[in-house]
């Protein structure tokens, strides 16, 4: 497998006992059984002191000292652990989007960032050899590997018909591959992987409190980010966009502020920033979406397994209307702290139900995989305190299905999630529910409004039509959920 064009495979990785012959792919040995080729615009880092090294694929972002780079958070990582156990008391605070491959104390371990938007996928050979890649089909090229029968019926069901699917726990499309899930590592030395987050229970934190927080790491995370990259943020009418928004108070003459256009320009998404964003003095940028070129599209397709159809789309706008090198600034995984599989109570969280919550009916491929899910997640939630259908939405609904969407982007530009801290979403979940909830986001939207008062000068997401002003004024009323609950019902999930 050769390939010498930069835009296919972008960003990506592979680690195995051997180096692959990809044109101008940087290589850097973990040890002697380890070899990792790297594509040249994807960063890396590496640091050994003593017998230890820790190898980094990515960036990183330290919430508590925004002034350091890459190179700075490993040395002092690697100074300060004894064991493999110390690594993960230094990484809570660290957002960004990352591999890391750590040696120490005659183990080798591989993990990611807080919800895994730095995909690893892995394997092993015939001779016992372990394989690692940033997505699956290269391994499947690699060693062979043929499609899972199962998946022909996973694609009936309503996930993948409505365009906006990703495979279930751990499993790939590939028999014989499986996805490394966030808060977990693996360890090459037992050929295991193993659960490393949650360790303990989650304090309880006042609205206040967390607010207090959470506005302190989300504002240094920005600075640190302006002072390393060039940023574009894209603002619509939802909440997550504004809490950035407000997060970039003290940086916005550095920001691209954007919007990308898919409707008209009364939409809110149009609309609401285009009123917003010059009563803070910034400038507000409308991106229109030329044609895909095929040369894009092919590069879209090749690049990422099952890459979706409807995503490319504004990749490739976005793609089109920043500079290159522009980092792409994304509010994805602040979802986890907003409640959204409490929409539908009645669900039970059987692997069954979570099969539902996740537009997959009773797939017997992805009740399996949520089993496997459930086994290992129970205990930890419980020791916690925290609820099954957050955690679920975190490991796999961001893991995978936001985690796709990064990968799919992968070839265009490179993107930074702020929310993704697991210091930062674990102060979240630490706040009571009845805050996080929609549809009053009461948590959300004071959050914003601590950090920068006039961003909430303009209402959240306000209803686009008649259709979605009539669910709205449903949802508040005491009958929403069993409404949320029938919707689903409806589309045969359940």
């Amino acid at each position: 497998m050769v390939t010498s064009d930069n835009n296919f495979y972008r960003r990506q990785f592979v680690i195995g006992p051997k180096y692959l012959d990809f044109v101008n792919w940087n290589k850097v040995e973990i040890d002697g059984s380890l070899c990792l080729t790297i594509h040249p615009d994807l960063p890396f880092e590496q640091n050994k002191f003593q017998n230890k090294s820790i190898t980094l694929l990515g960036y990183l972002i330290d919430t508590e000292n925004p002034s350091a780079s890459n190179q700075d958070i490993i040395e002092d990582v690697i100074r300060q652990i004894e064991s493999i156990d110390d690594v993960f008391e230094h990484i809570d605070r660290i957002c960004g989007r990352f591999v890391i491959i750590v040696k120490c104390d005659s183990h080798i371990l591989i993990f990611q960032d807080a919800c895994g938007l730095r995909q690893v996928f892995y394997s092993t050979d015939k001779h016992g050899n372990y394989w690692f890649a940033s997505q699956p089909h290269i391994i499947a090229r690699l060693l062979n590997y043929q499609f899972y029968p199962e998946i022909e019926s996973l694609k009936e069901t309503y996930l993948f018909k409505k365009g906006e699917y990703s495979f279930p726990g751990t499993s790939t499309a590939y028999k014989g591959i499986f996805h490394l899930q966030p808060n977990h590592y693996y360890d090459l030395t037992t050929g295991k992987v193993v659960r490393f987050w949650p360790t303990g229970k989650l304090p309880e934190l006042t609205l206040l409190n967390s607010i207090e927080k959470c506005s302190q790491i989300l504002q240094n995370t920005m600075k640190a980010a302006c002072a390393r990259f060039d940023l574009a943020l894209g603002v619509t009418a939802g909440i997550d966009t504004r809490i950035l928004l407000a997060a970039t108070k003290d940086v916005k003459d550095k920001i691209l502020y954007f919007t990308n256009m898919h409707y008209d320009e009364n939409y809110p998404d149009i609309r609401i920033p285009a009123n917003l964003l010059p009563r803070l003095g910034i400038t507000h940028h409308v991106f229109r979406n030329p044609p895909e070129s095929d040369t894009f599209k092919e590069s879209y397709y090749e690049s990422t397994a099952f890459a979706r159809p409807m995503k490319s789309t504004d990749i490739h706008c976005t793609f089109k209307n920043i500079k290159p090198g522009v980092v792409l600034v994304n509010g994805n995984v602040a979802e986890i702290g907003r409640c959204f599989y409490h929409l539908w109570p009645q669900s039970k969280t059987d692997a069954r139900g979570l099969s539902a919550l996740m537009s997959m009916a009773d797939n017997p491929f992805a009740v399996k995989h949520f089993e496997e899910w459930l086994s290992d997640a129970k205990t930890a939630c419980q020791k916690a305190g925290i609820n099954i259908k957050d955690m679920f939405y975190w490991e796999d609904r961001m893991g995978n299905w936001a985690a796709m969407t990064f990968s799919e982007a992968d070839i265009a530009y490179e993107i930074f999630p702020p929310f993704n801290c697991r210091s930062l979403l674990a102060n979240i979940l630490s706040v009571n529910p009845k805050y996080r909830k929609p549809p009053s986001y009461t948590f959300h939207k004071r959050l914003a409004e601590y950090m920068w008062p006039e961003t909430m000068q303009e209402p959240v997401n306000p209803p686009a039509n008649f259709q979605q002003r009539i669910k709205s004024i449903l949802q508040r009323l005491p009958i929403g959920p069993y409404i949320n609950y029938l919707r689903i019902r409806h589309k045969k999930n359940l």
